[in-house]
C-alpha cells in the first residue's frame, strides 16, 4: 500500500469490486475503497480482485504480516532511508491489517512480539537451520546474518542475489553465485538428512 496522488483518478466502487465474489468479499472490497479514499494506492486488476476474494492465496502473506511477522519495509521521516521519507511509513503499512482483516495496530504489535519471543527474533535457537540471504535483497536486514551457532545454524550471504533468487527453478538461474548457493543449500540439507537424529 503506498500513497497516491488525489489527481490520479477515481476508483471502482466496493459493489463493483465484489460483484465477481460471494457476499463475504464485500467487506474487503469496502476496505480497499476506504484505503484509496485515505490516499493509498492499493492495487488494480487481477491483484485487486485477488485481495478482495477472501479465498485467494494472495491474502496469505498480508495476513501473516499482520498476525505473525510484521516485516514492513518503510521509509520513515528522520531515518537513513535513501528514498522519499514519509511516503511509505509504518502506520500506512499496519493500516492494511485493520482495513483487510480487522486487526488493530496494537494486535499486530502483540503478535509480532509473541512471534519474536517464541522463535528468538534475529537470534533463534535451533538445529539444522540454514539462513541464506542475498546481499542486494532488501529483506536481508530482517534475516539472520550472524549465526548464533555456526555448526547447527549456518548463514550464507549470496553475492548479487535478491529476494528468493535461489528458490527459482534450476534452469531459470543464470547467475553463477546463485546457482552455487542453490547447490550449497541442497548439499547442506542432504548432509543433515543423512545424519542420525
Amino acid at each position: 500500500w503506498t500513497r497516491r496522488s488525489r489527481q490520479s483518478g477515481g476508483s471502482e466502487s466496493s459493489s463493483d469490486l465484489a460483484k465477481a465474489f460471494d457476499p463475504g468479499a464485500q467487506k474487503t472490497a469496502k476496505a480497499l475503497v476506504e484505503a484509496e479514499k485515505r490516499g493509498f494506492l492499493v492495487v488494480g486488476g487481477a491483484a485487486r480482485r485477488a485481495l478482495v476474494d477472501e479465498a485467494s492465496p494472495a491474502r496469505s502473506w498480508p495476513y501473516q504480516t499482520c498476525t505473525e511477522f510484521g516485516f514492513y519495509q518503510t521509509c520513515e521521516f528522520g531515518s537513513r532511508c535513501p528514498f522519499v521519507q514519509g511516503y511509505n511509513n509504518l502506520s500506512q503499512q499496519v493500516s492494511m491489517c485493520e482495513l483487510m482483516f480487522g486487526i488493530s495496530e496494537a494486535q499486530v504489535r502483540a503478535a509480532v512480539k509473541l512471534t519474536n519471543e517464541y522463535y528468538g527474533a534475529d537470534k533463534p535457537e535451533g538445529t539444522r537451520i540454514l539462513f541464506p540471504n542475498g546481499n542486494v535483497d532488501p529483506w536481508s536486514g530482517l534475516g539472520v546474518l550472524d549465526s548464533p551457532n555456526p555448526a547447527d545454524e549456518p548463514t550464507m550471504l549470496v553475492e548479487g542475489a535478491s529476494h528468493h533468487f535461489w528458490t527459482h527453478p534450476h534452469g531459470s538461474i543464470t547467475q553463477p553465485a546463485v546457482a552455487e548457493a542453490k547447490a550449497a543449500i541442497q548439499a547442506q540439507v542432504l548432509e543433515w538428512l543423512q545424519e542420525s537424529p
